[in-house]
């Protein structure tokens, strides 16, 4: 397995360093190169997340959301993952979307962040 971050990358072996590594920031990849584990401190800007929500909405309207599914759908587990939101059984982007939206509704945001950080 590989630990990488920015231009950083390590070589592990243990399931200690993979814990580590992944406390550090470093997402995890196997030897072909295929994520197995993000980080959980790693963040995505929300201005980001709620811009791609809306291109979504609007794909959706003009039926052309299909070919962009796969995408949408690895950034939606992404921005859970990052912010631990049990997405259950949820898999489908509507589902996803559904998810994160009760937990937004639970979990207001932090009025100390900097807005776009």
């Amino acid at each position: 397995m590989k630990a990488k971050k920015e231009n950083k990358v390590y070589t592990i072996t243990t399931d200690q360093e993979k814990q580590r590594y992944l406390k550090e920031g470093f997402d995890i990849f196997d030897d072909d190169g295929n994520i197995l584990e993000h980080s959980p401190i790693k963040k995505i800007e929300y201005g980001k997340y709620a811009a791609l929500k809306k291109e979504l909405e609007e794909l959706k309207q003009n039926g052309e959301a299909k070919a962009a599914d796969p995408m949408i759908l690895e950034i939606l587990r992404e921005y859970a993952s990052e912010h631990e939101i049990n997405l259950g059984n949820a898999s489908s982007i509507s589902g996803i979307v559904k998810k994160i939206k009760e937990w937004k509704k639970n979990n207001p945001p932090d009025v100390n962040l900097k807005a776009g950080a």
